[in-house]
């Protein structure tokens, strides 16, 4: 039998579940407490850390599917213990505001390692980080697309060239998105991201981001991320069974992202949808003016699956319209583009 789980005053004994506030920021102006749960197992396994809303915006699926995790898991049949953290960036939670804080203009999805005397989203970043996640053997962040974007549904996992590497492949396995993300520490550079900075400390981070994005509230993504958390939770034998088989037909495994932005000012009228598979130079989209006239023509600069797709009805010149990611050689070449753009269609 496991002893207490403890993080400040929230402590769960074995067999135990309970949840609480942590008292992160405090000002005369605006106070921010970060939510959390424990779920104390009565046996012996590892510890894993589910978190939402790390970026802000969009958080109404991934929260919602941690807080259900939450409630259904009964601490008598789990092996190990089980922290959550419904949503992160608290300030954006508050003022519903997407992507940065109103309070101090940054993401704490960008803030990694933090600091403990910084702005409210550095010291946000660093109790995460120095806190639960280094309590953590295991670590998988919950994401969905932002307020202005459609994504297909995919798994990141950041390979850092240590002895975690194969186990984070296993966790994005189990958790059954359609496409799975291979990224290096080298890709994302130095922007403070959490599945870099875990690894530092020995703990297996993953992403997994489910649902189009647009704001919404969906039960088939609630859904999607609360089986990908079972399997999670099976793999790791944290809950008796075996992980549920989401898809019948192989992942989408992906690499190096291009962006392609626009050149001009107008509408973004695009011609390919979420996972359309596309090839170097054919046409998929157009900037047009409030006439309808064609101002720009936008075309693929590789050949790779559309990840990410702009819905703002009005383009700025230099934004994001969309996201094309490669896919593996050894993949393309064992699966013909017709029946890869078949599968998208199911």
């Amino acid at each position: 039998m496991l002893g207490a789980a403890k993080i400040r005053n929230i402590e769960a004994n074995a067999g135990e579940k309970t949840s609480g506030y942590l008292r992160v920021y405090e000002s005369p102006s605006y106070v921010a407490d970060v939510p959390l749960g424990i779920v104390n197992g009565y046996r012996n396994g590892p510890t894993l850390c589910l978190t939402a809303g790390i970026h802000g915006g969009p958080m109404h699926s991934t929260a919602e599917a941690i807080v259900r995790t939450y409630e259904s898991i009964d601490p008598k049949k789990l092996s190990g213990i089980l922290f959550t953290v419904p949503y992160v960036d608290v300030p954006s939670h508050d003022f519903s505001s997407s992507q940065k804080s109103p309070i101090d203009g940054s993401s704490v999805s960008y803030s990694f390692p933090g600091n403990p005397n910084g702005t409210v989203n550095q010291i946000i970043a660093y109790t995460l980080l120095n806190e639960i996640i280094v309590r953590s053997s295991f670590h998988v962040d919950l994401q969905s697309g932002n307020t202005d974007e459609m994504l297909i549904d995919y798994t990141v996992y950041c390979k850092t060239g240590n002895q975690l590497d194969n186990t984070k492949a296993h966790l994005a396995n189990a958790y059954g998105t359609e496409a799975i993300l291979l990224t290096t520490a080298s890709d994302l550079g130095d922007d403070g991201q959490l599945v870099v900075e875990a690894s530092k400390h020995g703990v297996a981070s993953i992403v997994a981001s489910v649902g189009i994005g647009m704001d919404r509230k969906d039960e088939k993504d609630i859904s999607t991320h609360l089986t990908g958390i079972e399997n999670v939770m099976k793999y790791l034998r944290m809950l008796e069974g075996t992980p549920k088989p989401r898809l019948s037909k192989p992942k989408l495994e992906l690499q190096q992202a291009y962006v392609v932005n626009s050149k001009n000012q107008g509408r973004f009228d695009s011609k390919v949808q979420c996972g359309s598979v596309v090839s170097t130079g054919e046409p998929i989209g157009r900037i047009e003016n409030s006439a309808g006239k064609m101002l720009e023509e936008i075309f693929a600069p590789v050949d790779g699956v559309v990840h990410a797709i702009s819905v703002k009805k009005a383009i700025n010149e230099g934004e994001k319209l969309v996201i094309i990611h490669r896919l593996f050689e050894n993949w393309m070449n064992h699966y013909v583009k017709e029946w890869i753009d078949r599968f998208l269609e199911d």
